[in-house]
Parts: C-alpha cells; sequence; structure tokens
C-alpha cells in the first residue's frame, strides 16, 4: 500500500500538470485571439506557453519519479 506522504506528492503533482496544460491552452488560446498581423513569432515563441511547457515537463518528471501502485 502506498503512504499518505507518496499519495499527496501523486495528487500534487497531477495537480500541477492539470494547471500547466490548462495554462498553455490559455497560453495558445490568447495567440490564436491575437489578429494575425500582431504575432510575433509562433505559440512556442510565447514566454507564458513556455513557462507552461516547463512546468509540464516537470510535473512529468515527478509523476514519472513516483512508483504510484494502481492503475490510473
Amino acid at each position: 500500500m502506498a503512504s499518505d506522504e507518496m499519495l499527496k506528492r501523486f495528487d500534487e503533482a497531477r495537480a500541477l500538470r492539470f494547471a500547466a496544460m490548462t495554462a498553455g491552452v490559455q497560453a495558445h488560446e490568447r495567440f490564436l485571439e491575437t489578429p494575425r498581423e500582431e504575432r510575433i513569432g509562433d505559440p512556442v515563441d510565447d514566454p507564458d506557453f513556455t513557462a507552461a511547457r516547463i512546468a509540464l515537463r516537470a510535473a512529468e518528471c515527478e509523476l514519472g519519479s513516483l512508483d504510484y501502485p494502481v492503475n490510473s
């Protein structure tokens, strides 16, 4: 059985992953809402999108480091 601390870390990492994915989607939506002539580069050039990608990767690394005992 997983310890309470492990379950807490897993839940926190899942919450961070969800928040990062949401932030990335919001940054991409803002990019798409910007008129084409005002856009600078690609969505990946947006610092908010980049920050969301980094946060998502960090959350996925944390999830990958946890040995969660159930299928989810």
